[in-house]
């Protein structure tokens, strides 16, 4: 395994979730980015949507992920900016949290 950090073009290449998921600047909808799972779909056969959202709150850790089930980025409930307790918040640690389940970069 190689400790030389990958270039933004191998990332996207090759795919890397994860990589895409801590590089906000490659994200194509500024502090949204677009999930879709694996396998898991809904009754008419269309994989179901996340949303992954990067914000920095006021206190550390500085890069702070929210993780936004069964959305896309056209359908962000108006609610979400005032109830954020329904939503999985976190650092790195929810970013392979939600690889295991089965999210990946759409």
């Amino acid at each position: 395994m190689s400790l030389i950090p990958l270039t933004d073009d191998e990332v996207l290449t090759e795919g890397h979730d994860v990589e895409i998921m801590r590089r906000k600047h490659l994200w194509p909808y500024g502090s949204f980015l677009p999930l879709k799972h694996r396998v898991a779909v809904d009754w008419y056969g269309v994989p179901r949507t996340a949303v992954l959202y990067q914000f920095e709150p006021d206190t550390p850790p500085r890069q702070t992920y929210m993780f936004l089930p069964e959305m896309n980025v056209y359908s962000i409930p108006s609610d979400l900016w005032t109830n954020l307790t329904r939503y999985r918040t976190g650092g790195e640690t929810l970013l392979f949290e939600i690889i295991l389940e089965g999210w990946i970069v759409q």
